[in-house]
């Protein structure tokens, strides 16, 4: 038989229930803006029951079972991997751009403006190639071409910096994310190992690996006991308490040594292995800094570098190859025999590339690149230096080797791609095409990881309505069940102090 003051403690347990509820539902509306957090709900459930005789089983009351984390699981990990591709996409699509603005075609300040500036010059120079003035004209003309080349080839340079060092920023992201689950790893195990649950800890530990899976590919992993890990590029990264770091080492042999910039790092972990994301910012990162357009892999800095020096060389080779073969306004005492070999465009201004008055030995194109491309210290000291005769004897009216220099504009000097117009516009146009591509496919993953977060955030996020709702319904249960303990009150009242009065 139940005891006189069972339905008080039935009672007062259901005040403590609904209060305790009351102050979960406090702790949600609190943190409605708080990133990460996964709304919370007290789960009731009956107390063991006691029998009553014959009549069967008498309720004792209620009890908060547990404080329920809501989240879901699946849609963490298909957050994850949304956000990864998302992550890499943006990354190259912001580089791609940088890469735009460097060739900043089709403008007036672009490659092919300058180039058409030249040429231009050049073909005013054919109608009087003994102007001093006009001969001015190409020698700045030429000047601001090979200035263009050695601007875009430092910014270039500096992109490629620029991304080597997003790349030492992310895996000091990394590392530290990391450590922070190990140590938050720790605590969740120390707090739930009475069976409670550690719904903020959990919270901020998901919060971290949402961050991470947008520079890297994650994968997490929790057995029955609690013990977490995190696979990071396909290798374990935390171990529950533990975790292995991620090393920046400098490379001692470059990638691309024609045109990569010194001080780049590769990534490894800490036992020397090479560590290769398969999605991400650092592999979007790592694919713009090191690919070389080869087939099976991205057009990376490296490819655009490449180009504009193979343009750079080509240009001035067969630019040089006809200058060497024409003559000048310079009388050095020495009649060269098929041109004055003077070159127009060198790697090194500073160059002497002859003797007056002894046969000129011509140095190698292979030097030239964007970078270094110059005029010729003769051209720079001396007009009378760009060549334009097709013989000694026809100087200074014969615009004959001229004409031919200007006709460069239109001669397809590039097997692959013809004209240096052309050379521009081709490469132009791939720049363009790859940078529509990852813009296309950057804002179609935003689509979907906007999706996948609104789907997760309808099942752990906060609603203020459904909160005050809660509210308002648990203040109800804790006024009646405050109204049922004075009730009770009067009832135990009147047996105490007011039976075995009567008649007295």
């Amino acid at each position: 038989m139940s005891s006189s003051f069972s339905g008080l403690s039935i009672v007062v347990k259901g005040l403590f229930a609904q209060q305790a509820a009351m102050n979960v539902t406090g702790h949600n509306i609190s943190n409605v803006n708080t990133d990460g957090y996964s709304r919370q709900r007290a789960v009731l459930e009956t107390t063991t029951p006691e029998a009553v005789g014959s009549c069967g089983m008498l309720g004792t009351g209620v009890t908060v079972q547990q404080i329920e984390r809501l989240r879901n699981s699946f849609l963490d990990v298909k957050f994850w991997g949304e956000n990864m591709v998302l992550g890499e996409w943006e990354a190259r699509s912001d580089i791609l751009s940088q890469i735009e603005a460097v060739f900043n075609e089709p403008s007036d300040a672009g490659l092919n403006t300058v180039i058409d500036s030249f040429f231009s010059s050049l073909q005013e120079l054919a109608k009087d190639p003994g102007s001093l003035t006009v001969r001015a004209l190409v020698r700045e003309n030429a000047i601001s071409f090979t200035n263009t080349l050695n601007h875009m080839a430092s910014q270039f340079q500096k992109i490629q910096t620029d991304i080597n060092f997003s790349i030492e920023t992310k895996v000091k992201e990394l590392n530290s994310y990391a450590k922070q689950i190990s140590e938050l790893n720790q605590q969740i195990m120390r707090y739930e190992i009475d069976g409670s649950n550690a719904n903020d800890l959990r919270d901020r530990r998901d919060l971290l690996v949402d961050k991470m899976s947008k520079i890297a590919d994650v994968k997490v992993f929790e057995d029955a006991d609690g013990r977490f890990r995190l696979n990071v590029g396909g290798r374990l990264m935390v171990n529950h308490n533990t975790y292995n770091e991620l090393m920046l080492v400098e490379r001692g042999t470059a990638k691309n040594p024609d045109v990569d910039v010194n001080g780049l790092y590769d990534v490894q972990w800490d036992d020397g292995m090479v560590f290769n994301p398969k999605s991400g910012e650092l592999k979007g990162l790592i694919d713009m800094r090191d690919s070389d357009g080869s087939p099976g892999t991205y057009k990376g800095v490296p490819y655009y570098m490449r180009q504009l020096n193979t343009f750079a060389r080509e240009f001035a080779a067969a630019f040089n190859a006809i200058h060497t073969t024409a003559y000048g306004l310079v009388d050095d005492g020495y009649e060269e025999p098929g041109g004055d070999m003077i070159y127009f465009f060198t790697s090194d201004i500073t160059m002497d590339s002859y003797i007056p008055g002894s046969p000129r030995e011509l140095n190698t194109m292979d030097e030239i690149t964007a970078a270094n491309i110059t005029v010729s210290k003769e051209i720079f000291n001396d007009l009378n230096c760009i060549c334009f005769a097709d013989s000694f004897d026809t100087v200074p009216g014969d615009a004959t080797k001229g004409l031919e220099l200007a006709n460069l504009r239109y001669s397809k000097i590039f097997p692959t791609f013809g004209t240096p117009e052309d050379f521009v516009k081709s490469l132009v146009s791939s720049l363009g095409v790859d940078g529509q591509e990852a813009i296309r496919m950057r804002d179609n993953q935003d689509i979907l990881v906007t999706q996948t977060d609104i789907t997760r955030m309808s099942t752990s996020g906060v609603s203020i309505d459904e909160e005050m709702a809660n509210m308002i319904k648990f203040q109800h249960s804790y006024n009646a069940a405050a109204r049922m303990i004075t009730t009770m009150d009067e009832m135990i009242e009147v047996v105490v102090n007011r039976m075995g009065v009567v008649g007295r």
